[in-house]
């Protein structure tokens, strides 16, 4: 700040000063060029302007697509509110007709089940009712009290009366006692009966599963807890009567082996395809000697060392001390059917082999003209020697055997070794644990004999991969005439020995087998059966077509369908393979979606007045619309088998439906109202519905 009292001029700067801020004093640098910008500065604005330039090009496109969106957003609402109405319509066009059908489908029905129990009449048996529990309860209880009292022997005492003389009242009783043991006749006697009473129970069973096969059908799940029930019951006390049978013939082996010399019993019961095979050998002679071999006469089945180079059975099975028996027995069912099988990896066919070492008490013993026989509490129990033993005499002995047996003649030999299994009665499960080799029978030819090595006793079955024929090759429905429609199921597709193509011929309200030709299914081609029985049947032969969703886990690449899915497809397909043929699509598995399914219907139906079989060719893609169905809805989809990846956007020019008969019915009008309303088959429609939802060709296939 200037002195007070005195003024100060101000200063003017020329421009230039001005500009470089030099006031009045000379600027060095006046006459320099600005100085350029480096190389970074300019790659920096440029990418500046670049930036700048493509946010202004991306706010357009942004705004275009925006505006593109909810043009298609709109169209979307509008498409999905007239395909929501267009579903509402068809659905009520659908309750309309099944109401109209209701009636005459109930009536037909009726009297279907009316001539079924009219045809049970001429085959009246003998057994108790098999949905009677009750009856089978008493069946059960007359059969051990029968063993209670031959256990539990009383002498007969015949009682004689006599007068002194006509017309006195005096009289006079004499008491003869019977026989106090058993005598030998009644021995064997019991044996037969009680295998005999083994047959009839098994006869009850089949029954018994009969009534199953229906409930299964109808989905009656507390009717096949109760038929499973009392199988069970049923089962055991066939398996206690075995024992029953080697209790007694233990104790009165002398009288009761098949001869005096002779140390086997053996039975079977049918003779001819039997149920039951029954082998006992009892150490008769009280002499130390070894086997080469354990032969059962009548039954075929025999135990040899594993391999030539031991020429003996193991020592450990201890054949060389006093008071041994060995017991075998092979059934032609299966008695643990009924812990079920559901989530399991594998099933028993109906071939299970039961080995046993055994222990008895005393020998019956001749003194003088007596013979005495122990009938103590512990003799009349069966007395099971674990094997291997616990204890080994030495641990360098291979404890291994060659079990030999005949495959019965209801089980298809599909593979050339068999898949042995062991039963786990803690876990209530079968676990494999050896397979079988071919073996050649007496006459040195091939036949069903088969061998398996095990190191112990125990009760095994040849055992049947569940999921084997998973996932379908193909399936398809041809109809043949109004009543009958032809079904050909091929399983999984190997290229081997064990591949078959199934033929089905479904008429009214049964079906039977045409094709395959084994010899094993003959019963089956022969018989018309109720769908769930066929198919039961063909599972106990080793071709199973009847899986759970539980089962799935042990398979590849399957995810099960929705119940409701599969209801509703199944019910449309029963409907129209009447009058068009119907298969299954190779992309059917695309994508895996549990709510969605591809099938594919012939563009040609039968004529209504047309009576002859529908022929169309698998592989030509013009004779053929593929259905995309789910549980909403239904639409023709631009699918074409021969593509290796499938469209499954809906046809050009069609729209969804709420099922095939809407869908059909807007394709090829009246026609389809005339097929589904007034020249349906009620009794065969149901069938092939029952049909396909046991086998379930949309899941597995």
């Amino acid at each position: 700040m200037p002195p007070k009292g005195r003024v100060t001029a101000p200063v003017s700067l020329s421009p230039a000063a001005a500009k470089n801020g030099m006031g009045g004093k000379n600027d060095k640098n006046k006459e320099e060029k600005p100085k350029k910008l480096n190389a970074q500065q300019v790659a920096l604005n440029k990418v500046v302007e670049v930036a700048d330039r493509l946010y202004k090009q991306h706010e357009q496109e942004r705004v275009k697509t925006e505006t593109a969106d909810q043009i298609s957003r709109r169209g979307a609402i509008l498409d999905a509110a007239l395909e929501k109405e267009r579903l509402r319509i068809d659905k009520a066009e659908h309750e309309k007709i099944v109401k109209e059908m209701e009636e005459r489908e109930q009536l037909a029905y009726r009297e279907c089940e009316k001539h079924r129990i009219w045809s049970r009449i001429p085959h009246a048996s003998r057994l108790p009712q098999v949905d009677s529990e009750s009856s089978i309860n008493t069946f059960l209880a007359v059969w051990r009290d029968e063993e209670r009292e031959y256990d539990k022997h009383t002498p007969l005492v015949t009682v004689i009366n006599r007068r002194n003389s006509v017309g006195g009242g005096l009289q006079n009783y004499y008491f003869i006692n019977g026989e106090f043991g058993v005598s030998p006749a009644a021995r064997k006697k019991m044996v037969e009966s009680e295998l005999q009473q083994c047959l009839e129970a098994y006869e009850l069973t089949e029954a018994i599963r009969l009534e199953a096969d229906r409930s299964l059908t109808q989905l009656k799940m507390e009717d096949l807890t109760f038929f499973s029930k009392n199988i069970g019951k049923v089962c055991e006390q066939v398996l206690n009567s075995l024992d029953f049978i080697t209790i007694h013939a233990l104790l009165g082996y002398d009288v009761i082996l098949e001869g005096p010399n002779s140390e086997f019993l053996t039975m079977s019961v049918p003779p001819t395809n039997p149920v039951v095979k029954y082998g006992l050998w009892v150490k008769v002679k009280e002499t130390t000697r070894s086997f080469a071999s354990m032969v059962f006469p009548n039954i075929a089945i025999r135990l040899d060392p594993k391999s030539s180079a031991l020429p003996k059975l193991p020592k450990a099975l201890g054949l060389s001390k006093e008071n041994v028996a060995v017991r075998v027995i092979q059934l032609g069912f299966n008695p643990h059917e009924h812990h079920g099988s559901i989530g399991r990896e594998f099933y028993a066919l109906n071939c299970v082999i039961k080995l046993d070492l055994l222990n008895f008490t005393e020998r019956p013993k001749h003194v003088g003209d007596w013979l005495y026989r122990s009938e103590t509490e512990e003799a009349h129990a069966l007395h099971l020697v674990p094997y291997p033993p616990e204890v080994l005499e030495s641990n360098e002995e291979d404890l291994s055997l060659r079990v030999s047996f005949e495959a019965p003649n209801s089980i298809v030999m599909r593979h050339s070794s068999l898949l042995i299994g062991k039963w786990l009665e803690a876990s209530k499960d079968w676990e494999p644990c050896s397979h079988t080799s071919a073996s050649t029978d007496s006459t040195g030819t091939e036949g069903r004999r088969c061998v398996f090595a095990t190191s112990e006793f125990a009760t095994f079955a040849v055992l049947q991969e569940k999921g084997f024929d998973v996932p379908y090759e193909q399936w398809r429905l041809h109809p043949v005439s109004f009543d009958q429609v032809l079904m050909v199921l091929e399983g999984r597709r190997r290229g081997e020995g064990s591949d078959r193509e199934f033929r089905i011929l479904i008429q009214d309200a049964q079906c039977k087998l045409l094709a395959p030709e084994d010899p094993e299914l003959a019963h089956l081609r022969e018989n018309w059966l109720e769908p769930a029985t066929l198919i039961r049947l063909l599972s106990q032969t080793g071709f199973n077509f009847l899986l759970d969703d539980e089962d799935a886990k042990f398979l590849e690449n399957i995810v099960p369908k929705t119940s409701a899915l599969e209801e509703k497809a199944y019910a449309d397909i029963a409907q129209f393979c009447l009058f068009y043929a119907i298969a299954s699509s190779r992309h059917n598995k695309c994508g895996e979606d549990a709510d969605l399914a591809l099938f594919r219907v012939s563009k040609q139906s039968r004529a209504l007045d047309n009576d002859e079989r529908l022929e169309v060719q698998l592989d030509e893609d013009s004779d053929w619309h593929s259905v995309r169905y789910q549980t909403q809805c239904c639409a023709f989809a631009a699918i074409r088998e021969s593509d290796e990846v499938p469209d499954l956007h809906i046809l050009e020019g069609h729209e969804s439906h709420f099922n095939l008969y809407t869908l059909l019915l807007h394709e090829k009008g009246e026609e389809v109202r005339l097929q589904a309303v007034h020249h349906t088959n009620f009794l065969l429609r149901r069938c092939v519905f029952q049909l396909l939802r046991l086998i379930r060709p949309l899941t597995w296939g």
